[in-house]
């Protein structure tokens, strides 16, 4: 299988496991906090503190990272439905 194949099928196993999740408000609630996580990480990355020593500069942005990822992959399917809402609306 190749790359890009791979990646669709990911893709769309990550579609169909947030069809469940999007209608709930936990869910939501779930990734306002991972954002929050997201921006304290980040924030931690360039304090005074980590900057001292480059070891937890880096796990910190690499945290950071990983909850862009997460918030990345909701933002990525809200888009998904936003666009096959506009394709029904124009058939």
């Amino acid at each position: 299988m190749k790359r890009t194949e791979r990646v669709e099928v990911r893709n769309a196993r990550l579609r169909g496991a947030m069809e469940t999740l999007i209608p709930n408000s936990n869910f939501e609630a779930f990734i306002e906090l991972v954002e929050e996580l997201r921006d304290e990480a980040y924030n931690y990355a360039i304090s005074v503190d980590s900057v001292k020593d480059q070891r937890l500069t880096l796990a910190a942005m690499g945290e950071s990272r990983a909850y862009n990822d997460i918030v990345g992959i909701y933002r990525n399917y809200l888009d998904h439905l936003e666009n096959r809402l506009d394709e029904q609306e124009s058939d």
